[in-house]
């Protein structure tokens, strides 16, 4: 432990903040550092007056272990209700009421033949039988996986329709890229833990596990990292958007995104990151993502706490709308009933530039092209989320070279991040841990 007494946390997201805290347990000076006025990243909270809209991470599922464990650890488990969901599934033509925990509604689900529907139960089961091999989270098992798309995958042992109006929207509306960018392994991981899924959240909002984990730790929200500067000492200074930060470091965590850990090691000498690993950094890609939350009121566009999601090849950029990301929303008042209208990263790299008023109007008339009941001017608009890089995108081969990085990475500069496991909380949060174990807890 002397050799890295003092260490920064760069990135105040799930997976900062997670290595924040395991730093802090293990009793090393550590300080953390935000560039934006919030901490949570993606699992941020927003609130204005009595509405409070989870603009990301909105759910976690009791497949992950390590969130539930610091749930536990902070005294949060009070906060948590069951969110139970069902999915509301959308073509031209009809609709259907999916309940993803029922055996006799997945039956019922119109647009699959039986032997359609029996070979997915197959595929599950066979998949539920190897579930200590796939973990969402880790990419050393899912490694082996790693080898196809999921749009191939599912084409190739289900079927087109079984893709295009069942697994599709498993998987796109909850990460916004499309299944023909992402890797197999996730899907299998998913499909694992499906027959047993239940679905949670955090009354107060998502972004309270991040808060809580660093309320004893001294934090600069707010303060934007610019730079790294190795000392003749050979300790580390940060450069911030006010100038030099005055505490000298031992090691750092960078939990930012892979781009903008790629920016801030580029100039720093003998930090001991591989030009594999520089090279992972800079090809990670991400998923764009927009949110438009509108005040609906009494309009006829769902019951209170449901999520709709359009299935088939005539998307239109929508992923899902919804009100399941408002807390406490069941105690709004009919008047201040509020949705959001969730899009993928195609629509919503069209829109990032845009004017608020352009947004609303187009994410409307697309919501409109699968619902032509809502009237032809879109209500209030309550919030816009942009995300240019929102999601990284498991891209095949990702899970593999994703694993050979963690292997290899040591201080005094280690790295944590969703892209160095699945895009969930949960992988965040177990990179944050990795992370903070480098340095010998």
């Amino acid at each position: 432990m002397a050799e890295y007494e003092r260490i920064a946390v760069i990135g105040g997201g799930a997976a900062g903040c997670c290595a924040a805290w395991y730093l802090h347990q293990a009793e090393y000076d550590v300080e953390l550092f935000e560039k934006d006025d919030f901490l949570g990243g993606r699992s941020q909270t927003w609130r204005e007056n009595d509405l409070a809209i989870n603009t990301g991470a909105g759910f976690f599922t009791n497949f992950y272990p390590l969130f539930w464990e610091l749930i536990a650890e902070t005294g949060l488990g009070r906060h948590i209700v069951s969110d139970d969901r069902e999915i509301i599934l959308y073509d031209l033509q009809k609709s259907y009421a999916w309940q993803i925990s029922s055996v006799a509604s997945f039956f019922r689900i119109p647009w699959l033949s039986l032997r359609e529907k029996l070979r997915l139960i197959q595929t599950t089961v066979g998949l539920l039988l190897r579930k200590t091999q796939l973990d969402l989270n880790d990419p050393l098992r899912l490694a082996r996986f790693d080898n196809e798309s999921i749009a191939d995958h599912a084409r190739r042992r289900l079927s087109d329709n079984s893709y295009e109006y069942l697994i599709r929207s498993a998987i796109e509306p909850y990460w916004y890229f499309s299944c023909e960018d992402a890797s197999a392994a996730m899907f299998m991981a998913l499909q694992a833990e499906a027959p047993g899924a239940q679905f949670y959240t955090l009354r107060g909002g998502m972004d309270q596990l991040a808060v809580e984990l660093t309320k004893d730790i001294p934090s600069y929200i707010g303060l934007g990292i610019t730079g790294i500067k190795r000392t003749p000492s050979g300790q580390f200074q940060l450069l911030t958007d006010t100038g030099e930060h005055d505490t000298l470091f031992d090691g750092i965590v960078i939990a930012t995104q892979a781009h903008q850990a790629r920016q801030l090691i580029d100039k720093v000498p003998n930090c001991g990151v591989s030009v594999d690993q520089l090279s992972f950094l800079e090809s990670q890609e991400y998923a764009a993502s927009m949110i438009v939350w509108y005040r609906v009121g009494q309009l006829d566009i769902g019951e209170c706490g449901f999520q709709a999601s359009p299935v088939g090849q005539d998307r239109h950029g929508i992923a899902t709308w919804t009100d399941l990301g408002i807390v406490d929303r069941d105690n709004l008042t009919d008047d201040d009933r509020t949705v959001g209208v969730y899009l993928l990263d195609e629509l919503s790299r069209q829109l990032l530039n845009e004017s608020d008023d352009i947004v609303a109007e187009r994410v409307w008339q697309a919501l409109r092209h699968f619902n032509v009941r809502l009237p032809a001017q879109h209500p209030d608009v309550v919030r816009i989320v942009r995300r240019k890089n929102a999601i990284p995108i498991p891209q095949v081969g990702r899970y593999r070279l994703a694993a050979d990085f963690q292997r290899t990475q040591s201080p005094p500069i280690v790295f944590a991040g969703d892209y160095l496991a699945t895009a969930t909380i949960e992988g965040a949060l177990q990179t944050g841990r990795i992370a903070a174990s480098q340095f010998d807890l």
